[in-house]
């Protein structure tokens, strides 16, 4: 009865391979396949590759849309030293209806 038992709680168990130190977050293996922790140069060498996709994906999208300026002048305000033309209504309506842009 008790084999039957251990049989039984030994199936219940975690994987061996969830249980190793690999988990801890320290664990590095190198092209030698020996586990020890990464040096700082690693660590850099990582990083790198990382804020160079992260820029590279800001500039794409950056890149994507076209700068538009707007200036908002009222009647007793100087002109705007830019070529300016007038903004039509439905343009007009949607910078409105930002709330983040002053009226």
């Amino acid at each position: 009865m008790f084999s039957f038992l251990t049989r039984w709680l030994t199936r219940k168990t975690m994987p061996s391979a969830l249980s190793g130190g690999q988990w801890s977050g320290t664990a590095f293996t190198d092209s030698f396949k020996r586990n020890r922790a990464p040096t700082a140069n690693e660590l850099m060498a990582e990083l790198k590759g990382v804020a160079w996709t992260c820029a590279t994906l800001n500039a794409a999208a950056c890149a994507s849309n076209p700068p538009i300026l707007y200036v908002g002048t009222g009647p007793q305000d100087v002109r705007p030293k830019c070529p300016t033309r007038k903004v039509g209504r439905k343009i007009l309506h949607k910078l409105h209806a930002k709330s983040h842009l002053r009226p």
